[in-house]
């Protein structure tokens, strides 16, 4: 077919003048055209449909496949969630469980302990002790004696102009009963008693105390009795507080109104619309007696 074109392009031209090869190409490609017939073109475009048809099937096919993974995969990882999760239940409430034993251990330890802040440091343990016994025979006019006592200590590092307290064990608990009702006879004297709490009843005293302020500061009636926070007729625990400010008291604070205007000496005594942050209970010498 080739040389019959060229011999007909060779016709055309009869002249001398060579022939442009991209000419002799063109033609070429127009007499292969126009020997295919129309059945050609159409199994050439029914094979080409068939074959993209397929190629669709299987993209269809590999959707649904990845669907079904995706969802094998969901079900396992939200199985694998509620077993985590069932786990760190067991967890919490074993840790909860062994940190509650350990706090009634902590007590049991602590049961005896009187602390004594403001007591001056002399730098040895005979000195305190004698220091001990003066307070509680003259100050607290509780006769006891050196036999009364099974460990006197200070309490934290010793540091330039900074007096550590004084944990004093007693051998009875009635010895340390008296003793702490009559801490109001140490007013004015720079030294008050407390109680050797454990790091966990501090933390929940500390904030039933901040609670109880602000509730006082509202003008609500309110105190603290067996551990909880007694506001009007509603009690709250340590724990209900530390989920947030209860709704009682945020009814007071928004009915009060008293947002401070002011950065002055005055505005340090306002009460803030604000969550309330946690701070350490005012000590005080006239400490209840609490049995343990």
């Amino acid at each position: 077919m080739q040389t019959h074109v060229h011999n007909n392009i060779a016709k055309r031209n009869n002249s001398n003048r060579p022939v442009d090869s991209r000419t002799i190409s063109r033609s070429v490609m127009i007499e292969e055209v126009n020997d295919i017939s129309n059945k050609q073109i159409y199994d050439l475009l029914h094979s080409i449909l068939a074959k993209n048809t397929q190629i669709e099937q299987d993209i269809h096919n590999n959707k649904e496949e990845i669907k079904k993974e995706i969802q094998i995969l969901r079900q396992d990882i939200t199985t694998e969630l509620y077993n985590l999760e069932r786990e760190n239940k067991k967890l919490k409430e074993k840790i909860d469980k062994l940190e509650e034993e350990l706090n009634s251990t902590e007590r049991q330890v602590k049961k005896y302990n009187v602390i004594f802040y403001g007591v001056k440091e002399a730098g040895d343990t005979v000195t305190d002790l004698d220091s001990i016994l003066k307070i509680f025979n003259e100050k607290l006019e509780v006769k006891c004696s050196l036999a009364d006592f099974r460990d006197i200590h200070r309490i934290g590092r010793k540091q330039e102009n900074k007096i550590r307290p004084v944990v004093a064990e007693v051998i009875n608990y009635q010895l340390k009963k008296v003793s702490l009702e009559n801490s109001k006879k140490l007013k004015d004297t720079g030294i008050y008693l407390s109680l050797d709490y454990t790091k966990q009843d501090y933390q929940q005293r500390k904030i039933l105390y901040t609670n109880l302020k602000v509730a006082k500061s509202a003008g609500l009636e309110a105190k603290i009795h067996n551990h909880t926070l007694h506001i009007g007729e509603d009690i709250f625990t340590s724990d209900d507080l530390s989920q947030g400010t209860p709704d009682v008291l945020t009814a007071a604070i928004l009915k009060l109104n008293v947002e401070p205007q002011n950065t002055g000496e005055n505005s340090r005594n306002s009460l803030k619309r604000k969550n309330i942050v946690e701070e350490k209970p005012k000590r005080s010498t006239r400490i209840k007696s609490t049995s343990k």
